[in-house]
């Protein structure tokens, strides 16, 4: 769950422009509990319409480690995770904008990957 939250912070900061690959690569099935799922205008999938992230499949991912304040924290805090864009490449995720559901079913919406 730590590691969902991680991918939260990274998407609200360094989410940028959304480059999709001209043919995305296969995604291997999780072998372990799913920690992200992903559906809608994708074009890669790997259970039944969707993207699915265990904990091995997002630790192989080039990770990023940010450090700042937000509304929710006392000072800064640092976050570490993969990047929303390079998830939503890997997918060959299509559109504009995305919806993220935290825990606690938190929606997070974005029209701007700046």
């Amino acid at each position: 769950m730590c590691f969902v939250l991680s991918l939260a912070a990274c998407c609200l900061t360094s989410v940028g422009a959304l480059r999709v690959p001209a043919r995305a690569e296969p995604l291997p099935a999780p072998t372990g509990p799913v920690l992200l799922r992903i559906t809608g205008a994708i074009m890669t999938t790997n259970e039944g319409d969707a993207s699915v992230f265990d904990r091995p499949m997002l630790e192989r991912l080039a990770r990023r480690t940010i450090r700042t304040s937000t509304a929710w924290t006392d000072g800064e805090k640092t976050f570490e995770g993969v990047l929303a864009r390079e998830v939503l490449a890997m997918v060959g995720a299509q559109g504009s904008t995305f919806t993220l559901s935290l825990p606690r079913d938190l929606p997070f919406r974005t029209s701007s990957f700046a």
